[in-house]
């Protein structure tokens, strides 16, 4: 009997788990009208991203019908790399938006970039060498996976002291964070930013459901291996996250950054 009584309770609460996720799948529905990416690489020909405005044309078509409609380029920024210049990603972001008019009606573009960080990136950022997301405060910096904490905390605090709100790319790649997650704990009470890549969050579950995500991402760079896709990690994203989590990962604080309002 009392067997059987536990085994109908655990399948009362998978029943009321499934429910709560359904309910929230369709309050996404509902109230999501479109998603913000912030790290996108899209651009052709700017970085290891499209190789070709047809492969752009392919992902822009891709993300358009996944939700997306408004997109921050990232093209990556390495100081002592060659890159394009700041006139040119404009060009060809020109040249893609005349390229979406037909293809995603409605879609709106940024320019931004993915900061790889070394101890002159503040200066670039000042001179226009190098874009924050979207002319706001808010910037994408990536550090090596390697890095120590100490080189981590190093970089935010500088950014942050220069007047920017750091946004550190796929979170979930730095053992020194992942491992010890006081340490993200450390980050976050300072004003750090957390992104974390869609594709990761099946195997990330934990850093969505203990509130250290800001905002996601599709870190797209292809039409294939690594595509501008969403909806398919949306019910993961209900099993892990509470509505209000949702609302703030998946529309206000994209919505921050685009519209440059701070916290």
């Amino acid at each position: 009997v009392l067997l059987a009584a536990a085994a109908g309770i655990t399948v009362g609460i998978k029943i009321n788990k499934r429910k709560q996720r359904i309910r929230k799948l369709g309050i996404l529905a509902e109230n999501m009208d479109f998603y913000t990416d912030i790290h996108s690489h899209i651009l052709p020909n700017a970085d290891d991203g499209a190789d070709s405005v047809d492969t752009a044309c392919r992902m822009l078509k891709q993300a358009y019908e996944e939700g997306f409609r408004k997109i921050i380029v990232t093209p990556h920024y390495h100081m002592g790399h060659t890159h394009r210049t700041p006139e040119e990603l404009q060009r060809i972001l020109n040249q893609i938006q005349v390229e979406s008019a037909t293809l995603c009606p409605g879609m709106e573009f940024a320019l931004g970039n993915e900061l790889f960080y070394s101890d002159g990136i503040v200066d670039c950022l000042t001179n226009g060498d190098a874009f924050t997301l979207n002319q706001s405060k808010y910037v994408l910096v990536e550090f090596h996976p390697g890095d120590s904490f100490r080189r981590i905390q190093d970089g935010v605090t500088r950014l942050m002291r220069a007047g920017y709100i750091p946004v550190i790319a796929h979170v979930e790649r730095y053992p020194c964070l992942m491992e010890k997650m006081s340490r993200m704990e450390e980050l976050k009470q300072s004003g750090v930013w957390f992104q974390m890549n869609i594709r990761s969050v099946p195997r990330c579950k934990k850093l969505l459901r203990e509130g250290f995500i800001d905002v996601l991402g599709t870190d797209c760079h292809n039409n294939s291996s690594r595509s501008p896709i969403i909806k398919e990690y949306l019910p993961v994203l209900a099993d892990c996250c509470s509505e209000k989590m949702l609302e703030q990962i998946l529309k206000k604080n994209p919505d921050d950054i685009w519209n440059h309002r701070y916290h």
